[in-house]
């Protein structure tokens, strides 16, 4: 798979070229192949260049408009698989990959309907000086209430 490949530039483009197939894909396409993507793309978070990672957070976000329905649990389970990656990213050491870490985790609590996630994320700025506050309110106690089972 291209997004695999070990030249930069080439696994950019494919993980920004499947983000842009899946605005136009139907669901009857993706669900089948959904749980492969995710774990086909889940090295791209932590590759070096962050032009992949930032393209692999927005396919993340494309993935979740498919991970309704038939695909729900299972998509769901990736969700709390990437979570601690997403945690991470949004102090991630390239700014822009902190911004796309969150713009895509905010697409990501709101299918897993999490307000107060959702709401955590409207005041974070994806800055360094306030990843620690987030991560602190975070993990407070509406994480444990909400990720209970998978914790």
């Amino acid at each position: 798979m291209a997004m695999e490949d070990g030249i930069d530039e080439v696994a950019a483009a494919a993980v920004s070229s499947l983000t842009n197939v899946l605005t136009v894909a139907s669901d009857e396409i993706v669900s089948p192949m959904l749980i492969n993507i995710c774990f086909r793309m889940r090295p791209a978070f932590d590759r070096h260049e962050s032009a992949i990672r930032i393209a692999a957070f927005g396919l993340f976000a494309g993935l979740c408009k498919f991970g309704n329905g038939v695909s729900a649990e299972n998509f769901e389970d990736q969700v709390h698989t990437n979570l601690p990656t997403y945690v991470v990213h949004l102090n991630d050491e390239d700014y822009k990959v902190s911004e796309a870490c969150r713009d895509s985790l905010a697409i990501v609590a709101d299918l897993v309907d999490i307000a107060e996630l959702t709401d955590l994320l409207e005041n974070f700025s994806a800055r360094p000086d306030e990843y620690d506050s987030f991560v602190r309110d975070f993990l407070s106690d509406f994480s444990l209430q909400n990720f209970s089972e998978v914790v």
